[in-house]
């Protein structure tokens, strides 16, 4: 009986810590800076930046679209 109470107790005073930070300053960071990349929108700095080859930011910098040209599509398939 006391272990349920204890992790009764643990778990209703989690979510209400976790509803007052949501609240207070949010717990997931914008949509625009989780696809841009956390790396450089919170910290300033570029993560695996000596990586090259396709889609790298190294090779792209490198490789620029021709003037007028569409932003390559990028699909992600949904997996079952």
């Amino acid at each position: 009986m006391g272990v349920a109470a204890s992790a009764a107790y643990a778990g209703i005073g989690t979510l209400v810590l976790l509803k007052v930070l949501e609240k207070v300053m949010g717990l997931r960071a914008a949509k625009d800076d989780e696809l841009e990349g956390l790396d450089a929108t919170v910290h300033g700095e570029e993560s695996y930046a000596l990586a090259e080859g396709p889609g790298s930011r190294a090779m792209i910098e490198e490789n620029p679209l021709p003037e007028g040209a569409a932003e390559p599509t990028v699909l992600v398939e949904e997996r079952a």
